[in-house]
């Protein structure tokens, strides 16, 4: 009987710490995970409190916590993994691949599982193609009406601590507002906005700056204007370059793009940057995965890619993009890498994170 009320009353500390996490009172469910895992020192409840340190950007906490606790479990492959994503995400590469070559074996069938993608990237960077192959595009109107609807639910419901979509696109619109605040930009788009409740916030808080939020599908354009609608936000679809010279506002432009990026080839990006810096986009911001390659299996900083590009997991790339950006004109002024803002997740997920990047014409 007493072991079961033990049981109960770590569940309950665990549920409490949770809902606060939640709520977004990060703070609160730190102390109440501090306590839970003071009483109850188990892997779980230690990756739970890390979690909760890197939402609050205390990643110096989550490194010590975790060093402690690799002495008692050393051969935990969840707090290797956990300690290597945050070593990256602090800026010590070589120390974070350490922690890498000891949970290799975790990534063995992932590494196989990516090899057409490796084998696509090639053909892509060999040839300097710009579009992906038919096959590889996934985005049916099926596809992009059920993402559309997940999406607008991730966003409306609960809060950015639910999940991983609402959590990158609140902090992107955070940093953005703080760009925002010089009043310089006076123009605002968003490429490759699938779902536009995060823009469609933005356009009401800053009516004075004008909001266009663009998607190649017309399918998408419709569902936008179908939901969100304000004096200072338009929804565009077609050709992405077409929509730069029509829209762009010469040095009051600011563009920006998340989780699009990852989808699109090399090529395509060089191009694209190019473009905006010819037709006077001034300011670039964007937030993309800055994670593990499941094929090279190494965490890399840019100035170590060989390649403009390499394969991260699923369809996904990893670009190199202060070199896209320098080689298109823009300054990079601002690099920062973070953690994704969830309680729980997957183990392999530890060495998955995205990158903040601000860049400027000059």
């Amino acid at each position: 009987m007493e072991i079961a009320w033990l049981l109960d009353a770590e569940r309950f500390a665990q549920a409490r710490s949770a809902a606060s996490f939640a709520k977004g009172d990060l703070a609160a469910a730190a102390e109440m995970l501090r306590n839970v895992v003071s009483t109850y020192p188990t892997v779980f409840n230690a990756v739970g409190l890390t979690h909760c340190y890197g939402a609050l950007g205390r990643d110096a906490d989550a490194i010590a916590l975790l060093e402690d606790f690799l002495h008692r479990f050393p051969e935990d492959t969840v707090l290797w993994l956990e300690l290597g994503g945050a070593r990256f995400r602090g800026g010590d590469t070589r120390s974070a691949n350490q922690c890498l070559d000891r949970v290799k074996h975790a990534f063995a069938q992932d590494q196989r599982d990516v090899q057409p993608l490796v084998r696509e990237l090639d053909r892509a960077l060999r040839d300097r193609l710009v579009e992906r192959p038919a096959e590889a595009d996934i985005y049916d109107d099926q596809f992009v009406t059920a993402l559309w609807h997940t999406n607008r639910k991730e966003y409306e419901t609960g809060s950015w601590y639910l999940n991983n979509t609402a959590f990158v696109f609140r902090a992107m619109n955070t940093r953005l507002r703080n760009v925002l605040t010089d009043g310089r930009l006076r123009h605002v788009v968003d490429f490759g906005v699938m779902c536009g409740r995060p823009i469609y916030d933005l356009a009401c808080e800053h009516p004075t700056v004008q909001f266009d939020a663009w998607d190649r599908q017309h399918l998408i354009k419709s569902l936008n204007e179908s939901a969100y609608s304000a004096p200072n936000l338009a929804f565009f679809d077609g050709e992405p370059l077409d929509f730069l010279r029509a829209r762009v506002r010469r040095g009051e432009t600011l563009l920006y793009h998340a989780r699009t990026g990852t989808l699109l080839y090399p090529a395509f990006l060089s191009r694209f940057y190019e473009a905006c810096c010819r037709v006077g986009v001034s300011d670039i911001v964007l937030f993309e995965p800055c994670s593990l390659s499941r094929d090279l299996l190494r965490f890399q900083d840019y100035e170590d890619m060989a390649e403009l590009s390499i394969a991260r997991r699923g369809p996904m790339l990893l670009h190199n993009y202060p070199r896209l950006l320098k080689e298109a004109g823009y300054d990079v002024l601002k690099i920062e890498r973070l953690a994704y803002g969830h309680l729980l997740q997957p183990a392999a997920q530890a060495v998955d994170q995205f990158v903040y990047i601000h860049a400027r014409r000059p």
